[in-house]
C-alpha cells in the first residue's frame, strides 16, 4: 500500500480549497452575465449528465476529465476513450472526444477536445436587415490536457490545462484555464468525498480586423481624410466554480448496487446549485440514472434546468476490452430539451 506524508496530503487539500478566494463573490446574481467562455459550463458526458452533475466525489475514468480531473487516475483498466454527441439548445450541437492512459507509477495522462457547431448564421446589416445572402459560423474549440495520480490508495489528485479558442467571423479570443480536483475514499465502506475547482485563468479578450474602421473625425476641416479607428473590446472573466461532493454506494441483492450522489456548486458568476442523483446498476452491465438540480436563490422564472435521467449498458468485447453505450437527458425550460449520446471503449 502506498503511503504519503500528512503534510503532503494537507498541502494538496489546501491548494484546492484556496481557490475559494477566487469565488468570494459567488452565490448571487450580481455578476450574472458578466463572464465569457460559457462553453466551459456545458456538461460533457452522458453518465455525468444523467446524474445531473452530482458525482464530483466518485466519477472515474476518462469521463471524469470534465467533472473532476482527479477521477481520471482511477481508470478501470489501462486506457479508455470516449465520444459523445449532444443536441444542446437553439440548434447548437456539442461534440466531445477524450482519451486517457495509465503510465505506471508516473500517473495517468489524458486529452480531450470539445467543439460547438452553430450551423450557418445569416449575415445582416443595417442596409440588409433580412440578410445579405452570406452566412458565417462561429468556431468554438476547447482542448484539455489532463494529469492525474493516485497519491495514496485512497486519495486521487488531478489537473487539467485547457486552451479555449473562440472565433466569430474575423474576431477571435484565446485563453487558458486550469481545473484542479481531489477525490478521497474514506475508511467507511462506500463513502467518498470530492472537491473540484474549475475554470481558473486570466481574462480573455476579442480582437481582429473587423474592430478597425475608417471614420471621419468630428470637428475636422471639410475634405479631411478619414482616419482609422480601432475599437478595443472589453476583457471578460472565465466562469470559475468550486464544487464539493459526496456519495455513498449501497450493495443490494441479486448483483445490483445503488450509488447516491450529491454536490454543492459554488458559482462565481451565478447562483449556487445543489445537485443530487442516483445510479442503479446490475452486474456492472446495466445502469439506470437520475438527478435533480436546484438553485434556492434563483427566481423561479429564471430556472433553466431541473431534472435529468439516463441509462447505459456495458459489455465485454474480449477478455481485455469492453464497450459502454450511454444516454443522458436534461430537461430545459426555455429551449428544446438536451439529449446526449456517448460511447466508451476500455482496455
Amino acid at each position: 500500500m502506498k503511503t504519503i506524508s500528512r503534510t503532503t496530503v494537507w498541502a494538496l487539500l489546501l491548494s484546492v480549497l484556496a481557490g475559494s478566494v477566487a469565488v468570494v463573490e459567488a452565490g448571487t446574481g450580481r455578476r450574472k452575465g458578466t463572464s465569457g467562455a460559457q462553453e466551459l459550463l456545458i456538461p460533457l458526458g452522458a453518465r455525468g449528465i444523467g446524474l445531473s452533475g452530482s458525482y464530483t466525489s466518485g466519477i472515474q475514468g476518462v469521463e471524469a476529465m470534465y467533472w473532476n480531473p482527479a477521477g481520471v487516475a482511477i481508470l478501470p483498466g489501462s486506457a479508455e476513450a470516449m465520444f459523445t454527441h449532444m443536441n444542446y439548445m437553439a440548434d447548437v450541437s456539442v461534440e466531445y472526444a477524450a482519451v486517457a492512459a495509465r503510465l505506471g507509477e508516473f500517473g495517468t495522462l489524458g486529452f480531450s477536445i470539445q467543439t460547438l457547431n452553430f450551423g450557418d448564421i445569416p449575415i445582416t446589416t443595417t442596409a440588409y436587415p433580412d440578410g445579405t445572402g452570406e452566412t458565417y459560423s462561429p468556431n468554438y474549440i476547447t482542448l484539455a490536457l489532463n494529469f492525474s495520480k493516485m497519491m495514496t490508495d485512497r486519495i486521487a489528485f488531478g489537473l487539467n490545462l485547457k486552451v479555449v479558442s473562440e472565433t466569430i467571423m474575423r474576431e477571435s479570443a484565446t485563453g487558458i484555464a486550469f481545473d484542479f480536483g481531489l477525490q478521497y475514499q474514506t475508511g467507511l465502506r462506500g463513502f467518498k468525498f470530492g472537491v473540484a475547482m474549475k475554470n481558473l485563468g486570466p481574462n480573455m479578450r476579442f480582437d481582429g480586423p473587423d474592430l478597425e474602421q475608417t471614420v471621419q473625425i468630428p470637428g475636422t476641416e471639410p475634405g479631411s481624410q478619414p482616419r482609422p479607428l480601432r475599437i478595443t473590446a472589453q476583457e471578460f472573466d472565465l466562469p470559475s466554480t468550486l464544487e464539493f461532493g459526496t456519495s455513498y454506494e449501497i450493495s443490494l441483492m441479486a448483483q445490483s448496487s445503488l450509488v447516491l450522489t450529491g454536490t454543492f456548486v459554488h458559482n462565481n458568476f451565478s447562483y449556487d446549485d445543489f445537485r443530487i442523483g442516483g445510479e442503479w446498476s446490475y452486474d456492472n452491465t446495466l445502469f439506470v440514472r437520475g438527478g435533480y438540480s436546484l438553485s434556492p436563490d434563483l427566481p423561479t422564472e429564471e430556472a433553466m434546468y431541473t431534472f435529468t435521467v439516463g441509462a447505459g449498458v456495458k459489455f465485454n468485447l474480449s477478455p481485455t476490452m469492453n464497450i459502454a453505450v450511454d444516454y443522458g437527458y436534461q430537461a430545459t425550460e426555455f429551449f428544446d430539451d438536451n439529449h446526449v449520446f456517448g460511447i466508451k471503449l476500455g482496455l
